[in-house]
């Protein structure tokens, strides 16, 4: 899953977080331990409904992970190749070091794991509020809108935001 968190530290207000994640009833609990054993990383942990997570974190780690997996996954085959290609995005950039295109990819991605996957009752956030968080809202296109070029003229005046900071209580979560 890749989750957008705010994270007041960074230079964009938001960070994203790489997380593969394994679930399984709690009375069946060993084998996500056979698993963690088997990958050498994780941790497990039990949730209020009776269900075990095996959680795997981080960028390098998912990575590996996903890769050494592939060739065995049948049913999330497409959200995978979508974290991977996040992940060959990244490579060791930071977020707000990626072009526009990469990122608008990145955002695109996450738009497409929403849809592989079911559909939650709870989502909150559509395709528009996660381009906005990545800052690719078009909100006018000064070609068409002011052919005579005001508005650029304007917008050339003004001093231009170098980041988009999230609002206080956005937190989307993709699985």
């Amino acid at each position: 899953m890749v989750q957008v968190k705010n994270r007041l530290g960074t230079p964009l207000g938001w960070r994203l977080m790489m997380t593969i994640c394994f679930y399984q009833d709690s009375r069946h609990r060993e084998p996500l331990g056979w698993i963690r054993d088997t990958l050498g990383i994780g941790y497990l942990s039990n949730r209020n409904d009776h269900i075990t997570e095996l959680r795997i974190n981080g960028y390098q780690e998912t990575q590996r992970i996903l890769k050494l997996l592939q060739p065995y996954v049948k049913f999330k085959a497409r959200q995978t190749e979508l974290v991977l290609d996040i992940l060959s995005l990244l490579d060791g950039k930071r977020l707000v070091d990626l072009s526009r295109k990469d990122r608008l990819q990145i955002a695109d991605n996450i738009i497409q794991m929403r849809k592989e996957n079911y559909k939650s009752h709870s989502r909150k956030y559509d395709a528009n509020a996660l381009r906005k968080i990545f800052g690719f809202i078009k909100l006018f296109d000064p070609v068409t809108t002011d052919p005579k070029g005001k508005i650029r003229q304007m917008a050339n005046n003004m001093p231009t935001p170098v980041f988009l900071k999230p609002e206080p209580w956005f937190t989307p979560s993709v699985r």
